[in-house]
């Protein structure tokens, strides 16, 4: 179990340093309006599939950690033929829009939403696959899922771009992935899960398929909303748009890295059942988080013009102001998607989708108001704003769920964090005040926290978490 669960971790983190490669040669490769197109179609193509892994992917899931193995195989081809349907009713909704005229700005040619609509089937069959992995507590087979999909998106996209098909091409990128990874699924079902794709079929679970679905699709708006109203009712200047992504492949880097825990944490957390119980779990994934991941963002947050001039062209430096915003929305994304994994385990993710839709709901209307005057610093603004009231909610409804000793044990270690963190940035500052480069103060803010984070217990972690049940 720890060498599957390393691989799927190092298969995440892999994968993640390709995404951000592919990023980033893209916007070597291709002009800004052109990257603003990759950037709107892979929102969509990200929003599509975040809502077909959940709802009947992730029901079906946790199911398959509680059912007997004569029923997994009906609830691997029900789900499997629902999300199906569903990836296609989504597939014909965006050639719709597109050819009525809502989503031509974002869009720009009927070949570019044709290649998303055809993708979507294959991020469907995926889903499922790679949930009836996780169920089975396959996650080696998870983490090659993820490398197959990766790479070929990667590869393929780069070579079609080479080739002189550009945004196109590396649009196209997803469809050679998800062709790879989806051959190579189909296979895993069949000889490994030993599931036959004929024979009975048990639907998912509408309430609980429903619930996870709204979670899940709200809080893909939640992540994607600001540079889909960018590009559809933005001032107009399509080269923003790239300046935005830019901003977003580095902003959105830790966050591909903590997705490589939630599946890990989902299945610990259903196999619970409950969210008084989830405590110990989520608290880990949470340390992990705010250790490792955030002094990224704060990075970001602190030096945006050094990390945006080092890794895209000059043509992208309008991104910084941008970038500063969204590294701070970021931190507290990071945190809203770890703990919103222990509702949605335990069957209470409704909990989740109403908050987070009814943000969005307000989110949608304040960058309809906000963008087309202010821009990209307008669009960042909302999303700091709506993340963070989530953030805000989630955390007060999930602490009066748990014990209060996991709670106030959870209190002293903030408390630790803080000053820890205080005392990285004040070593910053104080080198900055000096008159030292960029790297030197970062390096010397980052080793200050590191060095301050260990003295005060925080790491190493694990050990005082599972000693103290926090």
């Amino acid at each position: 179990a720890f060498s599957s669960q390393t691989a799927l971790f190092g298969a995440f983190a892999g994968t993640s340093v390709l995404n951000y490669a592919f990023g980033l040669l893209m916007g070597w490769r291709l002009l800004p309006a052109d990257f603003g197109l990759l950037a709107f179609a892979q929102t969509v193509l990200l929003v599509g599939g975040l809502v077909l892994n959940a709802g009947f992917s992730q029901n079906m899931a946790a199911a398959l950690v509680r059912e007997a193995d004569e029923q997994r195989a009906a609830l691997v081809r029900g789900a499997m033929l629902a999300n199906m349907l569903l990836a296609l009713a989504m597939g014909l909704g965006l050639l719709g829009l597109f050819t009525a005229g809502p989503f031509q700005p974002g869009f720009e040619t009927p070949l570019i939403v044709a290649i998303v609509a055809l993708t979507l089937p294959l991020f469907a069959w995926l889903a499922i696959v790679r949930a009836t992995a996780q169920g089975l507590e396959h996650f080696g087979t998870v983490a090659w899922l993820q490398v197959l999909e990766v790479g070929g998106k990667v590869g393929g996209g780069l070579a079609l771009v080479a080739l002189g098909f550009g945004a196109a091409g590396a649009i196209a990128g997803f469809l050679v992935g998800g062709l790879l990874a989806a051959a190579w699924g189909g296979w895993f079902v069949v000889a490994r899960a030993r599931v036959g794709l004929l024979g009975p079929f048990r639907w998912p679970a509408i309430k609980d398929s429903g619930d996870l679905f709204g979670a899940l699709l709200a809080f893909a708006l939640l992540l994607n909303l600001d540079l889909l109203f960018l590009k559809l009712v933005g001032t107009g200047d399509t080269a923003v748009v790239g300046q935005y992504q830019a901003a977003i492949v580095l902003a959105n880097t830790p966050y591909y890295l903590v997705a490589a825990l939630l599946p890990m944490l989902f299945t610990r957390i259903a196999r619970l059942g409950s969210l008084h119980q989830s405590g110990a779990e989520t608290g880990q994934g949470l340390q992990l988080v705010l250790l490792f991941l955030v002094p990224v963002e704060l990075v970001l947050m602190v030096a945006p013009e050094l990390v945006l001039g080092l890794l895209f062209p000059d043509s992208y430096g309008a991104g910084a102001g941008p970038l500063r915003l969204l590294a701070l929305g970021n931190c507290g994304l990071l945190l809203l998607a770890t703990m919103a994994v222990a509702f949605q385990a335990t069957r209470q993710a409704q909990v989740v989708g109403r908050l987070i839709g009814l943000l969005v709901a307000a989110e949608a209307v304040a960058l309809w108001l906000v963008v087309p005057r202010w821009g990209a610093l307008g669009a960042a603004s909302c999303f700091v704003a709506a993340t963070y009231s989530a953030l805000a909610w989630l955390s007060w409804h999930y602490a009066h769920a748990l014990p209060q000793h996991q709670v106030q044990a959870a209190w002293r270690w903030l408390a630790r964090y803080t000053l820890a963190l205080v005392a990285g940035l004040a070593c910053g500052a104080a080198v900055a005040f000096v008159g030292l480069s960029s790297i030197i103060t970062l390096l010397a803010g980052a080793l200050v926290f590191a060095l301050a984070a260990a003295g005060s217990g925080l790491v190493p972690f694990l050990p005082r978490l599972q000693a103290r049940r926090m």
